[in-house]
C-alpha cells in the first residue's frame, strides 16, 4: 500500500485519537483513509447534483455546527444506528 505523509492540526489529531480510543477504527489510519473514502464519495455525488464544492464545504460546517461532530463522525453514528 502506498503511504503518504500529511500535516494536521492538532485537533484533528486529536479527533482521529478520540475516533481509535472509542473502537470506531483500529488505527488513525484506518480513520484517515475512512474519511478520504466519505469525501470521495460526497464529491462524487455533488459532481452528481452539481452541487458546487462550497456548498459541500457549507453543508459538512452546518452538520459539525449542528452536531458538534465532524461529517465523518456523524456518519459512524448512522451507521451504528441501523
Amino acid at each position: 500500500m502506498p503511504m503518504i505523509s500529511v500535516d494536521i492540526s492538532n485537533r484533528m489529531k486529536q479527533m482521529t485519537d478520540e475516533l481509535v480510543k472509542s473502537g470506531y477504527y483500529t488505527s488513525q489510519s484506518e480513520a484517515i483513509r475512512d474519511a478520504i473514502r466519505e469525501l470521495y464519495f460526497l464529491i462524487q455525488e455533488k459532481n452528481k447534483k452539481n452541487i458546487t464544492l462550497e456548498e459541500v464545504r457549507e453543508l459538512t460546517g452546518q452538520i459539525t455546527k449542528k452536531t458538534g461532530k465532524n461529517l465523518s463522525q456523524v456518519i459512524i453514528e448512522s451507521r451504528d444506528e441501523e
